[in-house]
């Protein structure tokens, strides 16, 4: 299959979103996931809000994916439109979150078989089987890079262009919504919410019509954003001026470091932070300033400069707390969260060194 997009593909998008879904091959994604991104985004374009937040929400959406919302949706995709309801159903099962769906167990005086409702929430075999929580991020990372792949193949097969992927997503949650309302705002609570850092990023980008900010980025900078997210303002400005050092020099790219395998990009980090460290000896704000103590916090951070200097007590780090272990990489995007890990790592690490003891 090709991995790059067609032509077909980007009918009906404007030119910010074609380089945006440019840019997603050149990530690591294929048409296939691409094309399961936009059905994302459509389940949760499609859940039932007040206006004033359908207004917000779309006053951005319909500049990035333009579709004519004035025309049935049905009418758009209803002849190939063939249901994402048991992806959905398993992706909520191997979530391992709790649901209170609408149940019917009768219709017009007759009892089913069964009890009714929105999805059924089991194991149909359709996605990562090594998933049955999400507990970490690598959890996430790979439970949605399976949702993404399952979600794109009607669409990509029926040589549909994105825009219809989005309106297939409008509408699977409009036919949810039919029948249970609370259980559909959940569902899209769910999807929304563990989303994965690099996946989440995207997501932001496409929601508030960052595209323009986000083409800017380095591809490794695009995991961090969403890790930063969380922090304290001024610590995040401080962290965000020592991942410039990463990336730039005197205001000029630094090429080789985009091609760093994580062992490179770690020692690169440590070499890095021990020269930031030294040019701002006392004016970094310390690790309990972050904001991320309120978060759940991070324990165990390996010490400065000592620990963290080595590769695999970072790596035991990392595979603690967010789940990925080095030697268990199994696709671009996931490198590129381990390095955003590994530059989150480091810096908490020499922040942390500069906590006041009395």
């Amino acid at each position: 299959m090709n991995d790059r997009v067609l032509a077909t593909d980007l009918t009906g998008l404007p030119k910010a979103t074609e380089d945006f879904v440019l840019a997603m091959c050149d990530f690591g994604f294929g048409r296939v996931q691409i094309h399961g991104f936009f059905v994302l985004i459509g389940f949760y374009a499609g859940a039932p809000r007040p206006e004033p937040e359908i207004k917000a929400l779309f006053k951005a959406l319909d500049i990035v994916i333009p579709v004519d919302r004035t025309k049935n949706v049905d009418d758009r995709v209803g002849h190939f439109y063939n249901g994402y309801e048991q992806i959905l159903g398993e992706f909520c099962y191997r979530s391992g979150q709790d649901f209170e769906f609408r149940t019917l167990d009768s219709l017009e005086d007759v009892k089913l078989a069964h009890v009714l409702t929105i999805l059924e929430l089991e194991n149909h075999n359709i996605l990562d089987d090594s998933i049955e929580n999400i507990g970490k991020l690598s959890d996430s990372s790979r439970l949605y890079w399976s949702l993404i792949t399952e979600l794109g193949v009607l669409t990509l097969n029926n040589n549909r262009p994105l825009t219809d992927a989005f309106s297939c997503g409008i509408f699977q949650t409009q036919l949810l919504c039919q029948f249970d309302v609370n259980g559909t705002h959940q569902v899209s609570a769910l999807l929304k919410t563990y989303l994965p850092i690099f996946l989440g990023e995207l997501f932001q980008t496409m929601e508030h019509n960052q595209l323009d900010y986000c083409s800017q980025l380095n591809q490794s900078q695009i995991p961090l954003l969403k890790l930063m997210r969380p922090m304290d303002s001024v610590y995040a400005r401080d962290m965000w001026g020592f991942q410039s050092w990463l990336f730039y020099e005197n205001q000029k790219p630094i090429a080789e470091v985009e091609h760093y395998d994580a062992i490179q990009w770690h020692k690169w980090v440590v070499k890095t932070a021990l020269k930031f460290s030294n040019t701002y000896p006392s004016d970094l704000k310390a690790f309990s300033q972050s904001g991320l103590m309120t978060h759940g916090g991070l324990y165990g951070i390996p010490l400065w400069s000592d620990e963290v200097s080595e590769f695999n007590l970072c790596n035991e780090f990392i595979k603690e707390i967010w789940g990925y272990d080095v030697s268990d990489l199994r696709n671009h995007i996931e490198l590129l969260e381990y390095k955003a890990l590994v530059t989150h790592t480091v810096y908490s690490s020499l922040t942390s060194s500069r906590e006041q003891m009395h």
